[in-house]
């Protein structure tokens, strides 16, 4: 643990390795990003555009309603997003997974909060640049 947060140690490369939260049984991670193709929310942004791709194998297959959430909090500092999936079943290929695009609509205006991924132990960085 470094003053920033975990880092990984073992390989000399001092990049951030940032703790995940322990899925419920059943439940798949997933990765998202905010849109880089949508314009980067600002202070009075009430929607959010991500992309959220599953991180397991799923033979290259869409998401659709497996996909959960986001679970959303909106604190006074930031909003942490947070999304789950149900795997498919049985053996999968893993040729890469096709990203799903999700419209997240805050309480209130994003003003000066951070954007955060919920799936993680803070201290985490922003996902929206400054």
């Amino acid at each position: 643990m470094g003053a920033d947060g975990w880092i990984w140690a073992g390989a000399g490369g001092g990049q951030r390795c940032d703790v995940r939260l322990k899925l419920p049984e059943g439940l798949g991670p997933v990765e998202w990003v905010v849109d880089p193709r949508s314009p980067t929310p600002d202070a009075s942004s009430t929607e959010i555009r991500v992309l959220v791709t599953e991180r397991g194998c799923a033979s290259g297959e869409e998401m659709g309603d497996r996909l959960l959430g986001p679970q959303v909090v909106e604190t006074d500092d930031a909003v942490r997003l947070a999304f789950a999936l149900v795997p498919r079943p049985g053996g999968q290929n893993c040729p890469g997974n096709p990203s799903t695009p999700f419209v997240v609509q805050l309480d209130a205006p994003l003003g000066e909060r951070d954007v955060l991924d919920g799936s993680t132990i803070a201290p985490i960085d922003s996902l929206i640049d400054d």
